[in-house]
């Protein structure tokens, strides 16, 4: 009989931990949905409507042999959605391993994905061009360059326009949230169109 209730005793308290962890999981995510680009524009980076830096001199700054003509934030697509990461940050990696199971340019064909990473000082660096996006790894020895973008949390995107200026940006950790970020950028660029029609009325 003593050896039936000990091993329930065990089983009570392996369900317990699993609970703890279930709930310790639940938390997290009730967190993760409550950050919304919408919500977080106050929370640094560059003002709406402001130029940013080359996309070039990123490029350049991982990998000078790797700079082309194309690689301005100005292309053929309607916008340039740039997401930037860190190291040990759990959700970029999420991010990222899911970005990585989906084709961009099918996904968001009047936009293109560039995906800005740092790493560590020993770590590979450098521009890779697959899966539908261009991916730039720069060193932490590069930080001005990232620093130009005003990265205060991460992962944090921009939708820039093709004249290169911010039309949207916010924090992102899903993509649901990139997705919601391009539609406010679109929602934001069709309401100064009617408002430019009426006045011209």
């Amino acid at each position: 009989m003593s050896s039936i209730a000990e091993i329930s005793l065990w089983f009570l308290w392996l369900l317990v931990i699993v609970l703890y962890l279930l709930v310790l999981l639940l938390y997290r995510q009730w967190g993760l949905s409550l950050v919304r680009p919408s919500e977080l524009v106050s929370r640094g980076g560059l003002d709406i409507g402001a130029r940013v830096p080359g996309l070039s001199d990123l490029v350049g700054a991982a990998d000078s042999a790797a700079v082309t003509p194309s690689d301005g934030w100005a292309s053929t697509k309607h916008n340039t959605l740039a997401l930037f990461v860190i190291p040990n940050c759990p959700v970029c990696t999420e991010l990222k391993d899911e970005l990585g199971s989906i084709e961009p340019d099918q996904k968001w064909p009047d936009s293109r994905l560039v995906v800005v990473q740092r790493v560590g000082v020993d770590d590979a660096q450098g521009v890779q061009r697959s899966n539908g996006y261009l991916h730039i790894r720069l060193s932490d020895l590069d930080g001005d360059h990232f620093a130009g973008f005003d990265i205060q949390q991460a992962p944090f995107a921009y939708v820039i326009s093709a004249d290169e200026r911010v039309r949207a940006k916010g924090i992102v950790n899903t993509i649901d949230a990139l997705d919601a970020l391009l539609s406010g950028a679109e929602s934001s660029s069709e309401g100064r169109k009617e408002a430019h029609s009426h006045d011209d009325a």
